[in-house]
């Protein structure tokens, strides 16, 4: 489960981190692999604020893990721990997957 740390800051238990970096950016970490991703922002049904993440075949850990793979299920982990850690800070997500 997932905890605000900041207002644009969630970890769990397990060491796995979501940052909003900017407007177009956030940052997932697990451990010390760290993955920089896309987003833009969007509307929740609601009409609140929402968001919208790109995963897609570029996937890669920055240096130095740039070389170890991200499988499809690793993406598919990823990805549903990003939509948890934002929603532990009240910004619900949408994951969009391009070529996976």
């Amino acid at each position: 489960m997932f905890r605000r740390v900041m207002s644009h800051h969630a970890t769990n238990d397990a060491g796995v981190e979501v940052l909003g970096v900017d407007q177009h950016l956030i940052e997932y970490r697990e451990g010390p692999h760290v993955l920089r991703l896309g987003r833009e922002g969007a509307a929740a049904e609601d009409d609140g604020p929402a968001q919208i993440v790109y995963i897609d075949n570029f996937l890669r850990w920055q240096p130095p893990h740039s070389e170890e793979p991200i499988s499809s299920a690793d993406a598919d982990r990823i990805a549903a721990n990003i939509v948890a850690g934002f929603a532990a800070l009240r910004l619900p997500t949408f994951i969009e997957r391009r070529g996976l």
